[in-house]
């Protein structure tokens, strides 16, 4: 696939494919081989890199449906990619040479949380660390991680008085990856564990963690890392839980019933509340698509996203999460023992929004942000 080809129609002609390498891919803890070898040759971890890199530089709804169409597929499958997704977008924010560098080799894994230590040196900072949930790192080529930038044993501060979190790239060849992935859900990511050796990492391959300047790409990139980043898990979301109604739709039109009573797709409540999850699972769609869309739309005018609109695609990113979790657990509910017995993809469905919507990208802080700020109260972003 060209960076000119539509991500989303390859995303639906490879929805069989994925699904037929679902058990596969939960039984080896990991994405399997023909399957990265698809999503690789379809261009597809090249989704959020910048066009200068010789990426799609998809816009947000492009995101957002892409990882849920995957998602939808298989809930594995689309969580490492969309976390693949996301590191890979990150080299918009370093070097264009190094950027170019990671883009050639295709697809990048990591984790930002500031677990590292680093120590500037010339050139450079010296890092070394552990890190968890490297969702996809099975399959990458670089490896990306957080550090607390520190001299000596103290944190240091940038400008804005926060404490300085430096961002860095390094070669697959050069972190340790642990074979500790073993969960309840989401058991097709290969989030393993991971040790940074001490090594000295190029200032070309660091950046800040809270930059909104890009080195290369367009609006999008204005996000920063961390906003950038929910978009591809919103996606995620929507597509487990769509998959979760079509399931339980399959169920109750297969004759989903209990002795005396008849068949819960005539039940009057069974519809009732069918109906309004429908109806919400629409409704956050919508809000997803249009709070990340408009956060970038006031960066293309020119001038930086405001923190109200900063913190708007925060709460819908968490809202969101929340409507998916209820409506999955709706449907596995109402399933039955053809939900509980193996095997189900509504089960698993349900087992991986237990396990992916945990995710600190979903934290409702965001929310309690977005009110603090319609109501008055001094509060910044992320």
């Amino acid at each position: 696939m060209s960076a000119q080809s539509d991500p989303l129609t390859t995303a639906k002609h490879l929805r069989a494919f994925i699904e037929s390498q679902a058990d596969a891919t939960e039984a080896a803890c990991t994405l399997t081989e023909p399957v990265v070898a698809k999503l690789r040759e379809n261009g597809l971890f090249r989704l959020m890199v910048p066009r200068d890199l010789d990426g799609t530089e998809a816009d947000t709804s492009t995101i957002i449906d892409v990882c849920e169409e995957l998602a939808y597929a298989d809930g594995s499958t689309g969580w490492a990619y969309a976390q693949n997704c996301n590191t890979m977008a990150y080299i918009a924010y370093i070097a264009p040479e190094a950027g170019r560098v990671i883009s050639d080799k295709g697809c990048a894994a990591g984790m930002f949380a500031p677990l590292s230590v680093a120590q500037r040196e010339k050139g450079g900072i010296r890092v070394s660390g552990h890190h968890s949930f490297a969702s996809g790192s099975k399959h990458a080529d670089f490896i990306g991680s957080s550090a607390m930038e520190m001299a000596g044993d103290e944190p240091v501060i940038s400008d804005d008085g926060m404490p300085s979190i430096r961002c860095y790239f390094v070669p697959v060849e050069k972190v340790e990856l642990w074979d500790n992935w073993d969960t309840l859900g989401l058991r097709g990511t290969g989030s393993v564990d991971y040790d940074v050796p001490e090594q000295f990492v190029e200032d070309a391959y660091t950046f800040s963690l809270f930059t909104t300047e890009p080195q290369t790409g367009g609006a999008v990139y204005g996000l920063g890392p961390v906003v950038l980043g929910a978009s591809s898990s919103v996606g995620w979301v929507l597509g487990v839980a769509r998959r979760a109604m079509d399931e339980i739709t399959r169920i109750v039109e297969g004759g989903r019933e209990r002795m005396g009573s008849p068949p819960l797709k005539e039940q009057q409540a069974f519809q009732h509340e069918y109906g309004k999850q429908t109806l919400l699972l629409e409704s956050a769609r919508l809000l997803a698509h249009d709070a990340f869309g408009a956060a970038v739309a006031h960066i293309e005018r020119g001038t930086p996203a405001t923190t109200e609109l900063i913190n708007r695609t925060r709460a819908a990113t968490s809202y969101v999460n929340d409507v998916c979790k209820d409506v999955t657990r709706f449907a596995y509910e109402a399933s039955g023992s053809s939900g509980l017995r193996n095997p189900s993809i509504l089960q698993r469905c349900f087992r991986d929004m237990q396990t992916g919507g945990l995710h600190v990208i979903f934290d409702p802080r965001g929310v309690a942000d977005m009110s603090k700020g319609k109501l008055g109260i001094l509060v910044g972003t992320l």
